[in-house]
């Protein structure tokens, strides 16, 4: 549908009120494009940040464990015992509840002292102990006891005179840390994971995912790759979510903290309510702006349009008021010295139209008087002739005569003023007329009729 705007006034408000909303939504996209990704970003940024300081705290906490087997390492190097060797043992089981077992192996895999009842049912693997015969320090992969719990298997060289004589074997419990894992909370989604090299799950606030070792990729699509990062993507319940990820030293592992996106850029939802809110009162008073300028600058303009209908219409007395600034002013006393220009030429050409009209009757009056002239001459003998030769002198009818010929001299000295007025003759006297004569006549040419009706005429003198 095509809306017409026919005032100047409506034109120009629908023209700055328009202006005004191209501005205001563009700049508002802009900005909440721009806050959007400063959002994004920053959201982006915390998670990473969660992750990386996680996986420094436990990074802390697996080398604090190797230290303290590097220690009692030291200790069980020199000649002991079997009995200072085992009661050695046993006190670090007790004094670090993170070790679950501790066992002393001869260069032969043979075990030579248990901390617990198990000895003899747990044996040093041979990637263990060709790593251990190099004098590094073996750290087995994620390793599950009967009951599905994770644990490590720690394993490092005792020397004497700098030959491997023995070598101390320890079974770290990673069931320590899932207090740490569950508790980091990030609003009502998010949660923290440890995951194994291999992507299995070691510490989850779902212990279902631990107990059956559940993989990363069971749950979400995206896979982790590299150090550190984050992802955004799909899980398999079509759920956006953010996944900061970071790799423990120590032990190759991924800390991973997820949430979900709607949550995450929550406060991003809250900025664009408030952009919308700012959008309506921003169109709200650009509407009062844009009306009061409307009729701020269409004021002068509709002015200057009534002044030039009028003078179209013929209305030249109309004057436009004086208006604001020195250009509209300018304007406006043009117009009106341009009415009041026209209005005097219409008057010029008035009075020279009324003088060639009477220049006309002039000439025209001059014409007929020189043919009317001969035949009121032709008349006025008659007259005579009929008066004087054909009437006697006592006759009633010679006073209709004198009354005609009377007539007749009146119209020729109309004619002769016609003449003089043509001619631009001036009048340079004036004459007494004695009034008594024209009304005798007129009694005379009228008493027939006036006896026939019983009224008798006549004049008083004097």
């Amino acid at each position: 549908m095509r809306v017409v705007i026919k005032s100047f006034r409506g034109r120009l408000f629908f023209i700055f009120i328009a202006a005004a909303m191209v501005i205001i939504t563009i700049t508002t996209i802009i900005e909440c494009l721009q806050m959007g990704s400063a959002v994004k970003l920053s959201v982006q940024r915390d998670l990473q940040h969660i992750a990386a300081r996680t996986a420094g705290e436990l990074d802390q906490y697996f080398t604090g464990k190797v230290e303290t087997l590097i220690a009692a390492r030291e200790m069980l190097s020199n000649p002991h015992s079997r009995f200072e060797a085992e009661l050695l043992l046993k006190r670090l089981t007790v004094e670090f509840l993170h070790f679950k077992e501790l066992d002393l192996f001869d260069a032969s895999t043979k075990e030579l002292i248990a901390s617990s009842s198990f000895k003899g049912k747990i044996s040093l693997s041979d990637e263990a102990m060709k790593a251990v015969q190099k004098g590094g320090i073996y750290k087995s992969s994620v390793l599950f006891t009967e009951n599905n719990l994770p644990y490590i298997r720690l394993a490092m060289p005792l020397f004497w005179q700098g030959e491997v004589t023995k070598v101390l074997m320890a079974d770290l419990d990673i069931l320590a840390i899932w207090n740490k894992i569950d508790s980091i909370r990030i609003g009502d989604t998010g949660r923290t994971s440890l995951l194994s090299y291999e992507g299995v799950f070691l510490a989850d606030a779902d212990k279902e995912r631990v107990l059956k070792r559940k993989r990363w990729q069971d749950f979400e699509k995206a896979p982790l790759s590299g150090n550190r990062g984050v992802i955004g993507a799909k899980d398999i319940k079509g759920i956006y979510i953010y996944a900061a990820h970071e790799v423990i030293p120590s032990v190759d592992w991924r800390v991973v903290i997820t949430q979900e996106r709607k949550e995450a850029l929550s406060f991003l939802t809250i900025i664009i309510y408030q952009a919308v809110i700012a959008v309506v009162l921003s169109v709200i008073a650009c509407y009062f702006i844009a009306d009061w300028l409307s009729r701020h600058l269409s004021g002068p303009v509709e002015e200057l349009y009534k002044g030039v209908q009028q003078i179209t219409k013929g209305d030249f007395e109309y004057e436009v008021p004086k208006l604001y600034g020195t250009e509209l002013s300018a304007l406006a006393e043009g117009l009106n010295s341009m009415a009041k220009s026209i209005a005097e030429k219409e008057r010029i050409e008035k009075e020279f139209a009324k003088s060639e009209r009477l220049a006309a009757v002039g000439r025209l009056a001059a014409d007929v008087s020189h043919e009317i002239n001969n035949p009121l001459a032709i008349m006025k003998n008659y007259i005579y002739i009929i008066g004087k030769k054909k009437m006697k002198e006592d006759d009633p009818n010679q006073q209709y005569l004198r009354i005609i010929d009377g007539e007749i001299d009146r119209v020729a000295r109309i004619i002769s003023s016609f003449n003089d007025f043509y001619k631009g003759t001036k009048v340079t006297s004036m004459e007494e007329i004695d009034l008594m004569a024209p009304l005798g006549e007129i009694l005379a040419f009228c008493r027939e009729d006036l006896e026939g009706k019983g009224i008798i005429p006549f004049l008083i003198h004097k």
